[in-house]
């Protein structure tokens, strides 16, 4: 049986392949405009490293940081929303809660920047009540259809659903889905109560609403790879990693990527549980160290902690989905170090990542990051180092010899 593990990080793709051979490793550069480019890349090389086909590979295991990326740089899909008549601010309002008590400037994420615009958040006369989930106002059908007629003018094609105690009785929102389907039949559509099917209609509207900001283009990413793959003659199952450490197959996360948030972040500590107890060591910390960032967790008495959904926060927003309890800081192999405008000394969290990436990688980069301070400092063994990083060495020295950069010998 051979199987692979990838993780696709800002900088690079790392792969791992277990056969009958033996374990292999193999690296590529993240193709950032498209990564299941670097991905199917990435998978041949290694197959051909350890001298088997892609066709007797059976399972691949996907750590993303595809969702994550999105919610961070902000550029998910514009989403519209239907919601009971009267709540239409719930999203903007939130629980009242001020980041920083005494401050008057500080910012406000969810306001800041919306999951949905205010304006294209639709009111829809319909009521359910507590506690039996009773029907007081019926689903007004045409509100919805002219709200839908709204969306097509403006374009939107990611549609939001949720309305107050449908975690009691879902009728109107799975009815509602089904006229948006009707009238948008490409629509990208998330009920509430299929997601999170929990009290509390803030965070319940919240983890719908990010699941519809980051759906679309999860879903083309990992339905393209899976296509990919299929091309390159790979048949195996491929499963995602899911935020709580399991995985699960490419339709499901395509259809709920607020899952997969945390993707990449946690096949990191579910590996370092198994080192942890493989080396019969119960409590550990792991360190893991990408190309734009560092994920740092605990795991007391060989256990991996994982969060209360209540208290998980997504680039401020907050999302009822299990996660592995990690920080994550600015700080990878090619974080760039920079002198600020007080003369201070600082480290990321801008990242120079694989185009042009590193100085050392000879692509055009000319900013110091970590990667280079590693090699200048000798940290980095050569005989012990994966894929390239021998001649990147070598490209380091060679352009120290011609330039004598004081930036790549501080």
């Amino acid at each position: 049986m051979a199987r692979i593990g990838v993780d696709v990080g800002g900088t690079n793709t790392d792969l791992v392949l277990e056969c009958s051979k033996g374990v292999f490793y193999h690296k590529v550069p993240t193709t950032l405009k498209n990564q299941s480019i670097g991905v199917v890349e990435g998978v041949r090389g290694i197959c051909k490293r350890a001298g088997i086909d892609t066709a007797d590979v059976e399972l691949i295991v996907h750590g993303t940081t595809t969702a994550t990326n999105i919610t961070i740089e902000h550029n998910g899909s514009e989403c519209g929303m239907l919601t009971t008549e009267g709540f239409r601010d719930i999203l903007h309002i939130g629980r009242h809660k001020r980041p920083y008590n005494f401050s008057l400037h500080f910012d406000v994420p969810w306001q800041s920047q919306p999951l949905v615009k205010r304006r294209n958040r639709i009111s829809i006369p319909e009521r359910i009540l507590p506690p039996a989930g009773m029907i007081e106002t019926p689903l007004d059908e045409e509100a919805v259809r002219r709200a839908c007629a709204l969306f097509r003018k403006r374009g939107i094609s990611s549609v939001v659903i949720g309305f107050m105690f449908s975690f009691l009785n879902d009728s109107h929102e799975r009815r509602a889905k089904e006229i948006v389907l009707e009238e948008i039949p490409e629509a990208y559509v998330t009920i509430s109560s299929e997601l999170a099917n929990v009290m509390r209609e803030y965070e319940r509207f919240s983890t719908a609403a990010m699941n519809c900001y980051v759906g679309p283009k999860t879903a083309y990413y990992l339905r393209d790879l899976d296509a990919k793959l299929r091309e390159a003659g790979v048949t195996s199952k491929l499963r995602i990693m899911q935020s709580n450490g399991g995985v699960s197959t490419v339709d499901a996360c395509a259809r709920r990527p607020v899952r997969i948030l945390m993707s990449g972040p946690a096949g990191g500590v579910i590996g370092g549980a198994s080192e942890g107890e493989m080396a019969g060591v119960p409590n550990i910390i792991t360190v893991d160290i990408g190309g734009t960032s560092a994920d740092i967790s605990t795991i007391p008495d060989g256990s991996v902690k994982i969060m209360n959904p209540r208290d998980t926060y997504v680039s401020g927003h907050p999302v009822l989905t299990p996660m592995i309890d990690l920080v994550t800081i600015g700080a990878g192999g090619g974080s760039v170090a920079f002198i600020d405008e007080a003369g201070a000394f600082n480290v990321g969290p801008r990242s120079a990542g694989s185009e042009p990436g590193p100085a050392c990688y000879g692509r055009g980069g000319v900013e110091p990051t970590v990667t280079d301070a590693q090699i200048v400092l000798g940290r980095l063994d050569p005989d012990l180092a994966l894929g390239a990083i021998f001649a990147l060495m070598q490209n380091l020295q060679e352009k120290r010899s011609k330039t004598k950069s004081p930036s790549l010998s501080a």
